[in-house]
């Protein structure tokens, strides 16, 4: 079941990328002591194998309630 949903995410996270030019897919989770951190490390692990040349970040985030502000987020570390 586990190993089913990392698959159906890699296919839906990769599915937006269009495979026209190398992308680097960020791949915000909660904190590093928390659960979530692992998990994203365990989902980039698997799309990088599985799709040649996709490259993910993962990217800790303090709680989960701050995903919400992820595109503010975002927006200010590539600036």
């Amino acid at each position: 079941m586990r190993k089913r949903f990392l698959l159906i995410a890699a296919a839906l996270l990769l599915g937006s990328a269009g495979g026209t030019s190398a992308q680097t897919l960020k791949l915000m989770t909660g904190p590093q002591g928390g659960s979530w951190y692992p998990l994203g490390g365990a989902m980039k692990n698997i799309i990088e194998a599985a799709v040649p040349g996709a490259s993910v970040q993962v990217l800790p985030v303090a709680g989960i309630i701050l995903l919400a502000l992820a595109p503010d987020l975002l927006a200010r570390r590539t600036a």
